[in-house]
């Protein structure tokens, strides 16, 4: 059962218990102090909490600053157990995130990349940017618009499963990824990044081809999307993969060519451009018909769908 993933409290000063729960939701809107680092134990104590509460549910999620992958997937977990538990669309695409950062986690730990401290320090940064912007819209904040129309429409059942995870890549890439490549490797050190930069794609198009396989056992829509001009989901998701981390990696030029005193304008413009391009993926000019006769194809039960987002990253190809 997915609920398996909740852990067992620290025991440094968050318990599942009801004598407890009134001091921890009452710290929720501050620093967690009752431990040394807001640990995956304790986010995960706070989504029982939260579960067993539904007056609570509302309050955003919250996350400390983030130093390793591990801390990454960490915060990622929290996210899909608390969408799993809510029902939320939101953990679709935290799964499939969380998929492909273990996948780079690994690629990492087999000397894939070239510099992998510099990588896991890009991932951190790049996380961070989404982990932001959930908790902002969760807050009701101010966040980027590319991300707000992707979270917006995970309260809209007639869209695609496919449709909800593009809109998430093309926030996250087209928008996040070039900002954080120009932030950890500004200026003259862009160059030195490239290469792995690249090799992200190779870790990424094995998640997706592995997640095609696992939604066409329980879906029929891999058979069904020809019905909107794409012969298969992998076609179109590498397709916009590919696109987008060219557009990343110009956004990281640009950026590492201008001065810093600019960022600010070069980020709004990009975002206005990537939230028009994510209300084309939840919204294409194509007969709604089409899209229903597809979505009743689908699973119905979110719970099932961040299931099988969840499963085990599939080993990436070696660089050679």
């Amino acid at each position: 059962m997915f609920s398996a993933w909740r852990f067992s409290a620290c025991g440094k000063g968050l318990a599942i218990t009801s004598a407890a729960e009134a001091g921890i939701i009452q710290t929720l809107n501050a620093p967690l102090k009752q431990c040394s680092t807001l640990c995956t134990n304790c986010e995960t104590a706070i989504a029982a909490i939260c579960q067993r509460q539904p007056a609570l549910r509302l309050i955003p999620f919250r996350h400390m600053p983030l130093q390793t992958i591990d801390d990454v997937i960490g915060a990622l977990d929290a996210i899909i157990q608390r969408s799993w538990d809510e029902q939320s669309r939101l953990g679709y695409f935290a799964a499939l995130y969380r998929r492909v950062t273990r996948a780079v986690r690994d690629g990492i730990s087999k000397s894939q990349f070239s510099d992998g401290p510099l990588m896991e320090k890009l991932d951190v940064v790049f996380a961070s940017r989404y982990l932001d912007a959930l908790t902002a819209y969760q807050s009701h904040g101010k966040l980027s618009r590319c991300w707000k129309v992707a979270f917006d429409a995970c309260t809209d059942d007639t869209r695609l499963i496919l449709q909800h995870l593009l809109a998430g890549m093309n926030a996250h890439i087209n928008l996040d990824l070039g900002v954080a490549a120009a932030q950890v490797s500004p200026g003259d050190q862009l160059p030195h990044l490239k290469a792995d930069f690249d090799q992200i794609n190779v870790v990424l198009a094995a998640q997706v081809g592995a997640v095609e396989d696992e939604m066409s056992s329980v879906s029929a829509l891999v058979q069904g999307v020809s019905f909107v001009g794409a012969e298969s989901e992998t076609k179109v998701i590498n397709f916009n993969i590919d696109l987008a981390r060219q557009t990343a990696w110009f956004t990281a030029e640009h950026m590492a060519n201008e001065p810093a005193r600019l960022h600010g304008i070069t980020i709004d413009g990009l975002d206005l451009a990537v939230s028009l391009q994510g209300r084309a993926v939840l919204y294409p000019p194509c007969k709604p018909e089409a899209l229903h006769a597809l979505r009743v194809l689908e699973p119905q039960d979110v719970r099932s769908v961040i299931e099988i987002l969840s499963e085990d990253p599939v080993p990436s190809p070696t660089p050679v």
